[in-house]
């Protein structure tokens, strides 16, 4: 079983100032888990102040105990806590394993071995028995300082004979066949001088090393006999290769530093992040209260009040995009990301792009261009919605990163088609600052950004090309990149798609005007904010409809419940509510037994963005789920969609 990490770095604040929440949980663990006679030092040597003052001078601390069985079964476990060295204060990184296992082979091999040496004296069989589990095994006589070669498996190992000078044969192992990393601690170990000493209380003794061909050994001193005082005077002295273990600890060793370095890692990609957002959110905060200021100081004049708003306009669409970049990124990376399978028409997708594209040219003095004349096969099936995202991020940029009279280029080329699919590249070529050959290796990663002044500059997050990248991946396609220096930058995108050969005309709504279309139409806007209740209501009654307000879900229930059949077109319903929320809200009205309460459309209008909020407003029987802040031609076309549509398509 390898290490379980945990996802928390000790801290300079965990061992300091956390101190007494730690040593709860220690003290708590102790006195409900531990078995107190297999760890009598626990608390003192898990306490904070121990660890620190031991990972001052060693980098890595281990720890055995036994607890009472777990559900597994387990019961004996050790502990590893590795110090980052590197990091700022003082933090560390704990790990711990279940090792009934290796308890149990060491177990094993101890009774075996006693079992032996208590049978009888070493003859044949006796030797036999031990040199299952020790291929090397030696005879010590302390006194004499005499040595007898009872069994010796390995070639290695046959330096003197039967008999010898213990001295001389530690001697020549230390020499010959331990490496050289491990020579003083075994010189140490195998000092005969101490060994009675380091036996007196204790019935063995083992060290591992290295030797000079790089396989790695346990070697054992077994107390055989004592005197009458009890002091040592007879040993045996036995190893065994342990290559197959040691590769094993080294391997749990290798996860935790691992585990320490990705935690360090992710500690600096935090900071980083906080820093980054802090910037970001304070720079269009900062100039929306500026020009809000601004606009105190001239209240009669209009063309300094309309300036003003186009400022506060820009800050807070760059807000909008900015927590848009940053749930989209979070998506991607935790794969909850869901690409939509739906009919669309490309033609109208790269309609709706350039349209975007071309208006935000002009504002900056930029000229375009658009070819879409090699593209065969326009209806399609995919994901219309995230191909709309790669594609205005990249020709966003392309403008955003442009100088005042430049140009940019968009064409869109049908590659390949066969077997029902047609492939498709979409090239943006513009005129801009270029990039150099260094940072296109990054353009891809989060946050890249080639001059940091390009985030107060252009107002970039340095998000938009890694959502471009993992979303054409996703596709099933590619993105590719060339840029020079002061000419500019192309970015090439290829995805396949399938061909919808059942496709159908949308209803083109560009030009439809919902204050004749939505007249009259009435709807129960449930809202507990005033800002937001506000801004609905002007939303929906400058398109004509009529409104009926309720501050939140249980009054939205209430005047549903009283008002008369068929009395409200639709309800638009915030999700986050006190007294009762939008979601309790409406399962109780789809519940109600009156005609309309289950056909009636409800729209979520909420805050909520994420993939598993709108999965919990599709079970509590809403229709939509529309995110603030309120886009207001979504708005009005899905109530056109479900109103005035619904009632045009059924008559057709």
């Amino acid at each position: 079983m390898l290490y379980q990490y945990t996802n928390s770095v000790l801290s300079e604040k965990d061992i300091v100032e956390g101190v007494r929440s730690y040593s709860f949980r220690l003290q708590y663990y102790y006195d409900h888990y531990v078995v107190h006679e297999s760890a009598p030092d626990f608390l003192h040597k898990l306490s904070a102040e121990y660890l620190r003052e031991y990972l001052t001078k060693y980098n890595r601390f281990g720890y055995r105990f036994r607890t009472r069985p777990n559900q597994a079964g387990q019961q004996c476990f050790e502990v590893q806590i590795v110090r980052l060295s590197d990091s700022d204060g003082f933090k560390a990184v704990m790990g711990y394993r279940y090792i009934d296992d290796i308890i149990a082979e060491q177990e094993k091999q101890k009774i075996q071995l006693e079992k032996a040496l208590a049978d009888a004296t070493l003859n044949s069989e006796i030797v036999d028995s031990i040199s299952k589990i020790y291929w090397l095994i030696y005879r010590m006589d302390l006194l004499s300082g005499i040595y007898e070669e009872v069994s010796a498996g390995h070639e290695m190992h046959k330096l003197t004979g039967k008999r010898g000078s213990t001295e001389e044969v530690f001697k020549e192992i230390c020499g010959t066949i331990v490496s050289e990393q491990h020579r003083k601690i075994m010189e140490r170990f195998l000092d005969t001088s101490t060994l009675a000493d380091r036996l007196q209380n204790t019935e063995s003794i083992a060290m591992e090393y290295c030797s000079s061909s790089g396989s790695w050994h346990l070697a054992r001193f077994i107390v055989k006999k004592r005197n009458e005082e009890g002091k040592v005077i007879n040993v045996l002295y036995v190893v065994r290769q342990i290559d197959q273990q040691k590769q094993q600890e080294l391997e749990y060793k290798q996860k935790l530093l691992d585990a320490a370095e990705e935690a360090r890692r992710a500690n600096i990609a935090k900071t980083d992040f906080l820093r980054r957002m802090s910037h970001d959110i304070r720079t269009p905060i900062n100039g929306i209260q500026g020009m809000l200021a601004i606009a105190d100081h001239y209240p009669e004049d209009m063309e300094k009040q309309k300036e003003c708003r186009d400022k506060v306009k820009e800050a807070a669409g760059f807000l909008i995009d900015l927590v848009n970049s940053i749930l989209d990124m979070n998506k991607l990376e935790s794969g909850t990301t869901t690409l939509e399978h739906t009919s669309f028409d490309l033609i109208t997708v790269l309609q709706e792009v350039n349209g975007v594209a071309r208006m935000n040219a002009e504002l900056r003095g930029l000229t375009i261009s658009v070819d879409h004349r090699k593209i065969k096969h326009r209806k399609l099936l995919g994901s219309p919605l995230h191909l709309k995202q790669i594609l205005q991020n990249i020709d966003g940029n392309a403008i955003k990163y442009n100088r005042v009279g430049g140009a940019v280029l968009f064409s869109t080329e049908e590659v390949s088609c066969e077997n029902g699919k047609a492939t498709y590249k979409f090239r943006c070529s513009d005129t801009g600052r270029g990039m150099s050959k260094d940072f296109i290796a990054h353009v891809f990663e989060p946050f890249a950004q080639e001059d940091s002044s390009a985030r107060t500059s252009y107002m970039g997050t340095g998000l938009g090309m890694a959502i471009a990248k993992q979303l054409t991946e996703m596709m099933g396609g590619n993105i590719a990149v060339e840029s020079e220096l002061d000419v500019g930058t192309t970015f090439t995108v290829t995805i396949p798609f399938e061909l919808d050969s059942n496709y159908k005309e949308a209803y083109a709504l560009e030009n439809v005007d919902f204050s004749k279309t939505l007249s009259g139409l009435k709807v129960l806007l449930v809202e507990d904010n005033e800002l937001n209740m506000e801004i609905a209501k002007f939303i929906l009654e400058n398109a004509g409809l009529e409104v009926i307000s309720a501050k939140d879900g249980k009054e939205a229930v209430d005047i549903f419940k009283e008002s008369r059949e068929h009395y409200f077109d639709l309800i638009l319903m915030d999700i986050m509510m006190p007294v009762m929320d939008g979601l309790t809200a409406a399962k109780t009205i789809r519940a109600m037994k009156r005609q309309e309460a289950k056909t009636i459309p409800i729209f979520a209008m909420t805050a909520n963005a994420f993939l598993d909020d709108k999965r919990q407003s599709k079970e509590a029987g809403m229709n939509e789920h529309l995110s603030k802040p309120l886009d207001e031609k979504k708005l009005l076309n899905t109530i056109w969609k479900y109103t005035i549509g619904k009632n045009s398509n059924s008559r057709e």
